[in-house]
């Protein structure tokens, strides 16, 4: 394990070492520079009012995962779009966005979902719902984000359950009032989970979670599919504790070392690359205190955007959205960074990018 990577262990471990995130997010540029930024290819992207979406995992309970929520935004609004997997049904839905710091909590540091803004309780279980909020009515992290707490009832019938909307509206009345009376009295039909968006924990000891979200500038490209893709690295985020749940990795980068390129991939759920896809390769150089980073998609692969992050300190998020490197590269097949830093020989280094495909 490089000498970094162990150090923050130890200090994690023995004395017990925090990271504020609600600090790290107005501090997330470190002391360096991008000196240019090339090899953008015509773009075919037309301005739009919409932003491509950015996909966290619901969780029913504490680790099954019954869908995805999907959060995006134009220049006027927050979109918040529950989709669930098959079998699974929601039946009521609460949410919160805007900043941390606001988010109610027990003293316990769980969150009091009973008094987040938005709240829908369906008349028949649901497989999709899209909330959508005006920006004005959201209060702002600097520079432009937000944490956004999504709850759902999740309800997934057993084998021997009927179709009656008798039951159906039965179990939307039990989940929403979630007393263990209640519960019983469907148990036989239904099982039925608390279920949280998102790849942060409260500080609470419940299963809640929440997620962080930074306003994108906005466009869409037509005809395409983008997926978030991660260079394999040292150590994982879940390995480095910066989340329990979010695949993707860290690089400890030594400069006296000869560096070989390095694989990017999409679709690594649970950092597994066997179900994952390998779309790009980035080449790293060095030049005194310039660092050269360079990505190459594959036939068939684009970059939307790439982002870089890039210090003598280790990460505190993970989110891409905050990482202080960043270009849109709307149909590019070959993106260079080139960002000056400490020159001691070592540097941490997360590079991500929305790759897009038309397959």
């Amino acid at each position: 394990m490089p000498r970094k990577v162990l150090a923050f262990f130890m200090c994690w471990a023995v004395l017990g070492c925090s990271i504020d995130e609600s600090e790290e997010i107005l501090s997330t540029r470190p002391q360096t520079d991008v000196l240019q930024s090339v090899d953008q290819t015509p773009q075919l992207v037309v301005p739009f009012d919409e932003c491509l979406s950015v996909s966290f995992n619901l969780y029913a309970g504490r680790k099954e995962i019954a869908g995805k929520v999907l959060v995006e935004n134009t220049k006027d609004s927050l979109t918040v779009t529950y989709k669930l997997n098959e079998g699974w049904y929601m039946v009521a839905a609460k949410v919160f966005a805007g900043k941390f710091e606001d988010i109610p909590l027990s003293g316990g540091g769980n969150p009091k979902v009973g008094q987040f803004p938005y709240k829908h309780l369906f008349k028949k279980p649901k497989t999709e719902f899209r909330l959508s909020i005006a920006l004005s009515e959201i209060s702002l992290s600097a520079p432009t984000c937000i944490s956004i707490a999504a709850y759902a009832a999740l309800v997934t019938k057993l084998p021997e359950a009927d179709d009656d909307d008798d039951n159906d509206r039965q179990t939307a009345a039990v989940i929403e009032n979630f007393t263990s009376n209640a519960q019983s009295s469907i148990g036989k039909k239904y099982r039925y989970e608390g279920g949280w968006a998102g790849d942060q924990d409260f500080p609470g000891n419940s299963i809640a979670r929440y997620m962080n979200y930074c306003l994108q500038d906005c466009f869409k490209i037509q005809g395409l599919n983008c997926q978030d893709a991660f260079m394999f690295g040292d150590v994982s985020f879940i390995d480095f504790g910066l989340t329990n749940t979010r695949w993707g990795w860290i690089s400890e980068i030594n400069t006296n070392e000869t560096t070989q390129p390095k694989p990017m991939y999409i679709g690594a759920v649970n950092n597994n690359l066997a179900v994952a896809s390998h779309v790009s390769d980035v080449l790293i150089t060095h030049n005194g205190k310039k660092v050269t980073v360079e990505m190459q998609a594959f036939p068939g692969y684009s970059f939307n955007q790439t982002n870089v992050y890039l210090s003598d300190d280790p990460p505190a998020q993970h989110t891409p959205n905050t990482y202080p490197f960043r270009q849109r590269n709307a149909n590019a097949t070959s993106v260079t960074y080139e960002i000056k830093y400490s020159g001691d020989g070592q540097y941490w280094l997360i590079v991500n990018a929305q790759v897009c495909s038309d397959r």
